[in-house]
């Protein structure tokens, strides 16, 4: 499911791209859907990384229950330095889950991003559209080819310049997107690199970071912004 922001800016540029359409401009609505990107794909990311500093608080409390117990029962140079290493490797496992605790707040706030970006796109979109309206009705009129007072060329320019912005709108979409990934991709390489290859931190969403869909850049919106 995409983002409502993203569906609702599709819907709202139908009658644009049917006016597009007639005078041979690029689909507003093939660019939008270009720029998709599920959401839900940022949040069930966060959640692995939920459950896996649930894991470690339970490793935590029983490594610390099992210190507990060994140092009543034990003394003696050996059992110093078993209790040693059990420090160290409470020590790790501790800051295991600081790291993943990080990486989870990097996470949610890579998603309120992309969301509030999604907004805003989509609404930028869907008042380009609806601005744009009036000139689309004379576009879709069928006397549009035998006009005779200009209005008809001047809807025709309306429609490239509405169906040319709302490409621009999804290019820096999606330029601000592949930022947020390589973000969070290096906050991810900071977990693994720390963690070593045992660590506890879950995969990240497809193509390690958020995805972002098709990408506005290439595609049916790529190579369009003369429109």
């Amino acid at each position: 499911m995409s983002h409502p922001a993203i569906q609702q800016a599709m819907q709202g540029c139908t009658r644009l791209a049917a006016a597009a359409a007639k005078i041979g401009a690029p689909d507003p609505v093939d660019a939008i859907r270009q720029i998709d990107y599920q959401p839900e794909s940022i949040y069930a990311y966060a959640e692995q990384i939920d459950k896996a500093v649930k894991a470690l608080d339970k490793a935590i409390e029983e490594h610390s229950a099992a210190q507990s117990q060994h140092a009543e029962s034990s003394s003696g140079d050996s059992s110093d330095a078993a209790q040693q290493q059990a420090d160290k490797e409470l020590a790790e496992l501790q800051a295991e889950k600081q790291r993943l605790l990080l990486l989870s707040d990097k996470v949610r706030e890579i998603g309120e991003s992309m969301d509030k970006l999604a907004q805003e796109s989509g609404g930028q979109i869907l008042e380009i559209a609806q601005s744009t309206d009036p000139a689309v009705s004379v576009v879709l009129d069928g006397g549009f080819w035998d006009d005779v007072t200009g209005e008809s060329a001047a809807a025709e320019e309306a429609v490239h310049r509405a169906v040319s912005s709302i490409i621009a709108i999804c290019k820096a979409f999606q330029t601000s997107v592949e930022a947020m990934r390589a973000d969070l991709n290096a906050s991810m390489d900071s977990v693994e690199g720390a963690s070593g290859a045992s660590s506890g931190a879950p995969n990240g969403p497809g193509n390690r970071g958020p995805d972002g869909g098709g990408g506005a850049t290439g595609g049916g919106a790529g190579g369009t912004t003369d429109g």
